[in-house]
């Protein structure tokens, strides 16, 4: 008994048998499989029909809504809607491939050839987390030869790379027709990521392209990465005319671009965006504001000589609450400026990174500047969460990142550039490392300028995830390469707060990581409270650098004060270092130099039930009036401590990031609101049993 479809088959209606006896090889020609969902033609699904296809074959799709995640199985084939016989924009419109939220619309791996013609992809969703596995919120294709994307429109599709089209680890890609809009990626590519040392892409110059509206933080429309040759990219619409690498990130050999329409005006002047605004809205005046930062940043005008402001009224900002999209791109040169830390709230709602942004082929550096502002609630279960930059200008001002956690950094990275980082605090974050400031070999500018001045990092802890490059909790990590010149790097930490961090990762620091870079300028900072789980552990670790160690409190910790290797000079004064010289590990091509003015003593920190800081210092600490005005040439004398009181009061200068202001001022000293209380427990992370200490000041 035949089945219907072995009856179609040897009626003839689809299938032809051609043979040709050439050689001893035998060829079979083309077949078409058409598709419809009325159960009318051969078959109902278009994933069912790829299955039966082999080389060569057509998948003809007649008009309708296709809830499929289809997979073209490596297969050289073509699917294609009825737009192939006749071409007609109608057909695109009504062949829908609709991924429903569950995955990719299509997925292309290993084909040598394939083709795809004439659909609308819509809706395609890749879940959860990791690269490898987020790809192509539309289409997704890897390792193949030559592939065919042709009159199709994409939107409102999601994906960690490449929200419309992924391209990866292929050779040829041509482009005809279509139009990519409204897609977004949570990493790079918005529209189109295309990326491998052998691709080729080709955009048809005569049926143009459109690619608009689109939104990743890097690269908002298109992405390129490590391509062979530059890509002439042609297109009938693009979101602006003059798109820089906010719109097109360009990590491979280059592009041309140009386009006929676009569909955004951007607007050069200041911005302002309200939890409760609207999208819709001017946003030219405070009375009325934007809602989404995204569209903020997306519509206001890079200018390099007067920076506009995207001014960020009270409120929180978050995807449930207001609409917005995390991680955000980097607009350069744009000022985002807040109310304050209290008042101006960003809520990742642990989704992934606030920033992220990548270009590494740039001459110039990404400049982003934030003010007045906490970021919370960052998560990224592979990468990093918080700000991640390659190229950085980076400067922070008055900014609290909080509950920031990765599985590899969690507050901050550079790449290589400038960053300034001042009056913020850091606190209750988990990763490999907090903030995690390096330079790589092969940026285009080599250079690390770093000033960490009047901030806090503090309650850093180790990710929840092993990871393979150690770390695991160290608070602050600087990083300069040896292939690099030592005049390029520079680091200054003055007036901070290191304290009640843990780490349990051989030999790696709880308080500060320094490697590569000459010289480092350590000054009236505070290390308190930092615990180590392995008995190898040090608070501050040392690698082929030059560190002048000044004025600082290094006490209550666990492990080494000093851990140093490679040809690494510490200079060390004026300093309260618990085990003093005792307490160090050096290997024999390292040197310490024990300058004058160095104590070993308890420094009678203020600790709960006072209206001072945790760690200021009480009125008979041995660190009043111990340190020195004679710094390091270049650092200039901070005017405020950490608490924002003088700097000297006395005859001398205090050691640590508190100058004792004399009990006269007692009564009238406002507690900041991130020393409102004091919460730890040891050991951490634990099993079976911790102990939490909660100290509350009530008055």
């Amino acid at each position: 008994m035949l089945n219907k479809m072995q009856s179609r088959f040897l009626a003839g209606k689809r299938f032809t048998i051609v043979l040709v006896l050439i050689c001893t090889n035998l060829w079979l020609s083309a077949v078409t499989y058409e598709v419809k969902q009325d159960g009318s033609e051969d078959f109902i699904t278009i994933q069912s029909a790829i299955e039966a296809a082999t080389y060569s074959d057509t998948v003809l799709v007649h008009p309708g809504t296709y809830y499929e995640n289809i997979d073209y199985l490596g297969k050289s084939i073509t699917v294609a809607s009825l737009y192939l016989k006749t071409p007609a924009d109608s057909l695109i419109e009504q062949t829908i491939i609709d991924g429903n939220q569950q995955d990719r619309c299509v997925q292309m791996l290993s084909c040598d050839n394939a083709v795809i013609t004439g659909f609308t992809l819509q809706n395609g969703f890749v879940p959860g987390t990791g690269y490898w596995y987020t790809k192509g919120g539309a289409i997704n294709i890897e390792y193949g030869g030559n592939t065919y994307i042709n009159n199709c429109y994409i939107h409102d599709n999601v994906a960690r790379s490449g929200g419309g089209i992924h391209v990866l680890f292929s050779q040829y890609l041509y482009l005809k027709g279509n139009k990519v809009y409204n897609n977004r990626a949570r990493r790079a590519g918005g529209g189109l990521y295309l990326a491998g040392n052998e691709l080729i892409v080709e955009f048809d110059s005569e049926d143009l392209n459109s690619v608009y509206s689109n939104y990743a933080p890097m690269g908002a429309d298109i992405s390129l990465s490590i391509l062979p040759t530059s890509v002439n990219i042609i297109l009938d619409t693009f979101t602006v005319n003059s798109p820089d690498y906010f719109f097109i990130s360009d990590n491979a050999s280059g592009y041309t671009f140009s386009c006929l329409n676009y569909v955004l005006e951007e607007v050069d002047c200041d911005l302002y965006v309200a939890p409760d605004g609207d999208d819709a809205n001017s946003g030219l005046t405070p009375d009325d504001p934007l809602q989404t930062i995204a569209w903020a940043q997306t519509l206001i005008k890079r200018n390099d000589e007067n920076p506009n402001v995207i001014h960020l009224a009270e409120g929180i900002y978050s995807p449930s609450l207001n609409n917005q999209i995390f991680p955000l791109n980097v607009k350069h040169g744009v000022i985002y400026d807040g109310v304050s830390p209290e008042m101006t709230i960003l809520d990742g709602e642990n989704e992934t990174l606030f920033f992220f942004h990548s270009c590494r082929l740039e001459a110039e550096f990404v400049r982003l500047v934030m003010q007045d502002l906490s970021m919370i609630n960052s998560f990224d279960e592979d990468d990093e969460a918080g700000i991640r930059i390659y190229q950085a200008d980076l400067n922070l001002t008055n900014v609290v990142m909080e509950n920031c956690n990765g599985n590899f950094h969690s507050v901050i990275t550079t790449s290589n550039g400038y960053v300034n980082l001042t009056n913020s605090t850091f606190q209750n974050n988990r990763g490999a490392y907090g903030v995690h400031l390096i330079i790589e070999y092969n940026v285009p500018n080599p250079i690390l300028q770093i000033k960490i001045v009047n901030c806090k990092i503090v309650n850093q802890q180790p990710s929840t995830e092993p990871d393979p490059w150690g770390g695991q909790g160290t608070p602050l990590s600087l990083g300069g390469n040896s292939s690099i010149p030592a005049d390029t790097t520079y680091a200054l930490v003055q007036n901070c707060e290191i304290t009640g961090n843990h780490i349990d990762s051989p030999g790696s620091p709880s308080g500060l990581r320094v490697i590569n870079i000459n010289p480092v300028d350590v000054i009236n900072c505070s290390f308190g409270d930092n615990y180590h789980d392995l008995p190898d552990g040090c608070v501050v670790y040392t690698d082929n650098s030059t560190v002048n160690f000044y004025n600082n409190i290094v006490y209550q910790n666990t492990g080494y004060t000093f851990r140093t290797y490679e040809e690494n000079i510490i200079c060390v004064s004026h300093s309260n270092t618990e085990g003093g010289p005792d307490n160090v590990y050096c290997d024999e091509q390292a040197t310490i130099n024990w300058l004058e003015g160095n104590i070993d003593a308890d420094p009678l920190f203020y600790g709960d039930g006072g209206r001072y800081p945790f760690y200021s210092l009480t009125s008979n600490s041995p660190c009043i009036d111990a340190g020195t005005t004679e710094l390091p040439e270049g650092v200039v004398l901070s005017e405020f401590d950490l608490a924002g009181n003088p700097r000297v009061v006395g005859s001398s200068i205090d050691m640590g990031c508190y100058e004792w202001q004399g009990p006269q001022n007692t009564e009238d000293y406002e507690l900041p609101v991130s020393h409102n209380y004091q919460l730890t427990n040891h050991p951490n992370p634990f099993t079976g049993e911790t102990i939490i200490s909660f100290n509350l000041n009530t008055e």
